[in-house]
């Protein structure tokens, strides 16, 4: 099989696993899951919630990110474009003044 073994880490499959004594037994043993309305269930659904509070929060968050990263490139491109027209005006004016000159000898 090529499933997946959290024992010995996330991305290492069973076929690459030496299969020993040890690793036979402890496949013998089917999953535990446990009995509603008890102790071990009831602390389950504590980290599951948890869990899925941690997931929501960290999507708001990247997507907050998102939006913040969006409007400060907006602003920059806004002060580029508003930085151009002030030198353009600028360098119009500097211009202007030296056609005035240049008229007046």
């Amino acid at each position: 099989s090529s499933g997946i073994n959290a024992e010995y880490g996330d991305n290492v499959f069973e076929d690459s696993l030496k299969k020993t004594k040890e690793y036979f037994r402890d496949r013998e043993v089917p999953p535990r899951f446990a009995i509603p309305q008890t102790f071990d269930h009831e602390l389950a659904l504590r980290w599951k919630a948890l869990d899925d509070i941690e997931r929501k929060q960290k999507e708001e968050l990247e997507n907050e990110m998102r939006a913040a990263r969006r409007k400060l490139m907006d602003e920059m491109m806004k002060a580029l474009e508003e930085q151009e027209e002030m030198l353009r005006k600028t360098e119009h004016i500097r211009r202007e003044e030296e056609w005035r000159k240049n008229d007046e000898l």
